[in-house]
């Protein structure tokens, strides 16, 4: 299933810092055991440590994760890179993907 949402919807909503940070974590491959069940996506992401992680297929911004900010409900980078990996579906990013226009 494809997310409601898409890489520009993405940008347009997270700070800099988070969606930099997302990115990186998407690029170097962090996000494992990807799957889809339910209307979310989940998986694992490796942080500090492994970090799981669900986010809605309607709304990015929507879901779970078991960092320290995620257990906040605040939108963490861990759940932005998997709302990225549902959008590029593993795909590499271009350098403009990448880039978050201010």
């Amino acid at each position: 299933m494809l997310p409601n949402y898409n890489l520009d919807k993405i940008k347009f909503a997270t700070d800099k810092q988070t969606f930099e940070r997302a990115v990186g974590l998407y690029k170097n491959g962090k996000i494992t055991r990807f799957k889809e069940e339910d209307g979310y996506f989940s998986a694992t992401v490796i942080g500090t440590k492994p970090y799981q992680v669900t986010v809605s297929v309607k709304n990015y911004d929507s879901g779970n994760c078991d960092c320290y900010l995620g257990k906040e409900d605040v939108l963490c980078k861990h759940m932005v890179a998997v709302a990225i990996h549902a959008v590029m579906g593993g795909k590499a990013l271009s350098e403009k993907d990448e880039q978050l226009v201010l």
